[in-house]
């Protein structure tokens, strides 16, 4: 193992990790209202719950909570911290996943090529930085590549993998990569005892260590069935939701610039596993191969991606570029390393710090300290003016209504495909959005007086009933702002539809960009031309670098006679076209 100054080396990387977990996001808005809301009960009642009891179309559906102690754990660490200590745990969970991975980098690679490697990978963090719990499972993912990889580990803590796997288990579905990890070691132990017969010691001891890691998955609260969960998770999926479509898919669907980035990496990916091949490190080509294939089948796994990749890319271009490049500077190779370190690193504090990637791409979070609440104004004025019957809402907020509703109140659906039958999606909450005779029937089987809908929600058949809703006069709009929209059919609420004065003063108060956007999207749905131009216009003064924005005025610009202006947008904004 080569001894390279790694306290100067390190602290670069997490400098990097810190630009872009350090956030304001609007994580309530997500799941993290929901984790709050299960981990509370948990604490109070000292059960997992085994049932949707959030929701009154399906309360007795039977729902497996495969992280429930990360739950327990982030409930009990905001009441006493708040959001401020989830925060601090968000960063300092990367920090800990991603300095194990530079760990186990640096036995393959020099310090300064990993942290080169890793700079370049960070921003595929971005996808994933949230407050979830698969954020504990990053850690644990890293502690066991760590494990794996390093020898020295396995003789100084020969059962790390076994207290790893009995967490793992409890706080996210994602310990089942838990069992790719240890297969290919037990695999590459089997090969190495096939190639010398007298080695069969350390063997068998690799084979108890992974046959005790995985009997120690019993030790969850659903024993069999909560092991067998990630395998069939998918067969009750009725509701697609992007964070699990392929790259592929998405590419066609929405702008997302690290699917490109990922294209475009792939590349150098290719050649590093070409690399350990030559190397004849077929095991960590193996794990390197299915870790990158991984985000391609399904978004969320980017993470998973950047902590295989940072030791294995290092692993493959060690001696390769590094030992050429010293040659060629001779005595400067190490200030020109440290050179080019400080300009990635220059160009991340600028992408991120300064928020320039979250303005130019539209993204509703910022470098900062705290967090957003999307619908806290809404929902405040939910809980002071009672509601009639039951709440319509759509998939999108059904979480954070469960965080500040519940149980006064129970949602129609949530964010969770997993705890609804996939018919009620299919036969029920998508068809009545699109059709008003289903929405009839299914409004007086569940006494539905109240819709409380996330304006942003930009699937067709929520466009659809929005617009339908915006125009029946049997609904009264009785709450509005840049987020949410509440109607109501108890015909005394005053509608604010019919009140200009309150739809300006709504403009007036607005700030954000985003949200200028999002009212502009409503007001056309509203019919409010003059007002949705107006809203576009204060976006755009608000954030000129909006790729959204220019993406409207280059398809308004391609129709006009003005040629130069078409080019002049096309080359300012090269990545947003």
């Amino acid at each position: 193992m080569r001894r390279f100054p790694h306290v100067f080396y390190l602290p670069l990387l997490l400098l990097g990790v810190f630009l872009i977990a350090f956030t304001v996001s609007s994580d309530f808005s997500q799941d993290l209202g929901r984790h709050l809301a299960l981990g509370k009960i948990m604490v109070e009642t000292h059960s997992v719950p085994s049932v949707n009891a959030f929701s009154y179309t399906n309360g007795t559906y039977p729902f497996l909570n495969h992280h429930w102690l990360a739950e327990v754990f982030f409930f009990l660490l905001f009441r006493a911290g708040g959001i401020g200590a989830l925060q601090v745990l968000k960063v300092f969970l990367l920090f800990a996943c991603v300095g194990i991975a530079y760990m186990t980098a640096v036995r393959f690679a020099r310090p300064i090529l990993t942290v080169g490697i890793g700079l370049v990978l960070l921003p595929f963090l971005v996808e994933r930085s949230d407050i979830r719990p698969e954020l504990i499972g990053y850690v644990l993912f890293s502690l066991l590549l760590w494990y794996v990889c390093n020898p020295d580990i396995q003789k100084k803590f020969s059962w790390l993998p076994v207290p790893v796997m009995a967490v793992w288990i409890n706080v996210h579905i994602s310990f089942v990569f838990g069992f790719v990890l240890l297969g290919v070691h037990a695999i590459s132990g089997l090969v190495r005892w096939h190639e010398n017969s007298k080695r069969y010691k350390p063997v068998l001891k690799i084979l108890l260590i992974c046959a005790a890691s995985v009997a120690v998955l019993f030790v969850n609260p659903q024993g069999l069935d909560g092991i067998a969960y990630p395998f069939r998770i998918f067969a009750n999926y009725g509701y697609s939701i992007v964070e699990n479509q392929t790259m592929f898919f998405l590419r066609g669907m929405v702008f997302n610039p690290l699917i490109t980035y990922y294209f475009l990496f792939s590349v150098p990916v290719a050649f590093g596993m070409f690399l350990l091949v030559r190397k004849r490190k077929i095991d960590h080509a193996a794990l390197f191969l299915i870790f990158s294939l991984l985000p391609l089948w399904q978004i969320r796994h980017l993470p998973f991606f950047v902590l295989v990749a940072l030791p294995f890319l290092s692993e493959a271009y060690e001696g390769t570029i590094e030992i050429p490049a010293r040659r060629m500077l001779k005595s400067y190779a190490v200030p020109t390393g440290i050179g080019l370190l400080g300009v990635v690193l220059g160009i991340l504090i600028w992408f991120f710090g300064a928020n320039t990637y979250y303005q130019a791409f539209d993204m509703s979070k910022k470098f900062g300290w705290g967090a957003v609440e999307d619908g806290k104004a809404a929902l405040n004025y939910v809980n002071a003016h009672p509601l009639k019957g039951n709440i319509f809402n759509n998939f999108d907020n059904g979480g954070y209504l469960i965080y500040r509703l519940y149980p006064r109140y129970r949602v129609f659906v949530d964010n969770r495909p997993e705890a609804y039958p996939k018919e009620f999606f299919q036969n029920t909450y998508i068809p009545l959005q699109e059709k008003d005779e289903v929405q009839q029937d299914v409004f007086r089987k569940y006494s539905i007086h109240t819709i409380i809908m996330a304006h942003t929600d930009q699937t067709p058949w929520a466009r659809t009933f929005l617009a339908r809703t915006i125009g029946d006069k049997r609904w009264r709009m009785v709450y509005l702002d840049s987020a949410y929209v509440i109607f109501s059919d108890d015909g005394q609420s005053a509608d604010v539809r019919s009140d200009a004065k309150t739809l300006n003063d709504m403009l007036d108060a607005e700030t954000d960009a985003n949200g200028y956007m999002r009212l502009m999207n409503i007001f056309l749905l509203m019919g409010k031309v003059d007002l949705a131009k107006d809203a576009f216009l204060r976006a755009q003064k608000s954030n000129p670098s909006s790729c959204a924005m220019k993406r409207v005025m280059y398809e308004e610009y391609a129709n006009s006679p003005y040629f130069y202006q078409v080019e002049e947008l096309r080359r300012s904004s090269f990545w947003c076209l």
